[in-house]
């Protein structure tokens, strides 16, 4: 971290946040404190969305990561059935079967994903 000064102009970015809270004017995210024994934990940050400066974007929602037999929708709204592959998440393309990708790479390039739909465990 840089050598800071009050009235420094900084941008701070914080990833990996874990939404809290949230209301029309602000959301509260929690993240991992990496301050050793003296600060265990996670930190609590409440930030103003309404300001024109600030931009909290999805980056995975709350179902994440996929689960087989998910469907998926990217940002461009194409549907994705999940399958797993070698014990990792892979999403094919509902409509042709032939373009695939892992979970974490179509979160990254088409994201963010929507869950559509997922079977509920039998009881």
């Amino acid at each position: 971290m840089g050598d800071f000064k009050p009235g420094d102009t900084v941008d701070v970015y914080i990833t990996g946040a874990k939404v809290v809270e949230q209301n029309k004017v602000w959301v509260k995210v929690s993240y991992p404190c990496m301050g050793g024994a003296d600060f265990p934990g996670e930190w609590i940050a409440q930030i103003d969305t309404d300001s024109p400066n600030v931009n909290v974007c999805l980056v995975t929602p709350v179902d994440w990561p996929p689960v087989p037999g998910d469907l998926w929708r990217d940002n461009h709204g194409q549907v994705w059935f999940c399958r797993i592959d070698d014990s990792t998440p892979y999403l094919m393309a509902a409509s042709d079967h032939y373009h695939g990708a892992t979970a974490a790479v179509l979160a990254e390039t088409r994201g963010p994903m929507t869950l559509v739909h997922r079977e509920e465990p039998a009881s």
